[in-house]
């Protein structure tokens, strides 16, 4: 993928009920089935059935597993991940929400990846996967070639990861950026919204676009970096982490 949309949300909300895995499928077949999966799984990296409507949602989502550590056993719902192999090119999964072995609660997650392309509207998408499963924190952007040239192949932005489960990292800002109740008290939303960006507020948290449409980060990449840089500014010292390198 030369450009690409990433989408990763990382929930505290409960993520195991059925209706929750059927809502995600269910946006996925929208826009003339451009995202429909193909093929499902519990393992993102080997695909080896075919997706079969509802009724691969209801056998493969949230499964029981059972899982050996320290001596002793405990019980999780396995990933639900889906791939779609013809054009639009999109994979993704889904982490659910857990107790580790200390009874700390430990967020679930969404990741996707899919080619670009505008007949998608990937900030409905990503702001339908906000409404059914409220982000901790949440990030939609399109990689484009001119910023990918200076990423390394596991940075942590390229990767749409925030790193630790329990306490996540922000390590840039993506084209769109959920705040959840964690980051948002640390955030000056009027700042944000008389300095000119896009602010949504949904459940107890906001979307953050840094413009009105996605296609701007591919349109002009410089004029979207320096709108970026502009809003980076407006956040408080030492809220995004710092790269290795920097």
């Amino acid at each position: 993928m030369e450009e690409y949309i990433k989408i990763n949300i990382r929930t505290k909300a409960e993520t195991i009920n059925l209706c929750v895995g059927e809502a995600i499928v269910d946006t996925l077949h929208e826009y003339q089935g451009s995202l429909a999966p193909e093929q499902i799984s519990h393992n993102p990296d080997k695909f080896c059935g075919p997706f079969l409507g509802k009724k691969s949602v209801e056998n493969f989502w949230a499964t029981r597993v059972t899982l050996n550590y320290s001596g002793g056993t405990f019980e999780v719902a396995d990933t639900f991940a889906w791939r779609r192999k013809k054009s639009i090119k999109s994979f993704g999964d889904i982490t659910h929400i857990k107790r580790n072995v200390k009874s700390q609660v430990v967020p679930g997650e969404i990741s996707f990846t899919s080619d670009y392309t505008s007949k998608v509207n990937f900030y409905e998408l990503f702001r339908s996967w906000c409404c059914i499963l409220p982000p901790q924190i949440g990030m939609l952007h399109l990689f484009v070639e001119e910023e990918l040239k200076g990423l390394g192949k596991y940075d942590s932005f390229r990767l749409g990861s925030f790193n630790a489960s329990l306490n996540p990292e922000i390590c840039g800002i993506g084209w769109a950026m959920y705040y959840g109740p964690d980051f948002c008290k640390d955030i000056d939303i009027q700042k944000m919204e008389a300095a000119g960006f896009f602010v949504e507020k949904i459940g107890d948290g906001f979307i953050v676009r840094v413009t009105q449409n996605i296609s701007d980060v591919n349109d002009s990449f410089a004029i979207f970096s320096g709108r970026r840089e502009e809003m980076r500014k407006l956040f408080p010292k030492n809220f995004f982490k710092v790269a290795d390198d920097e």
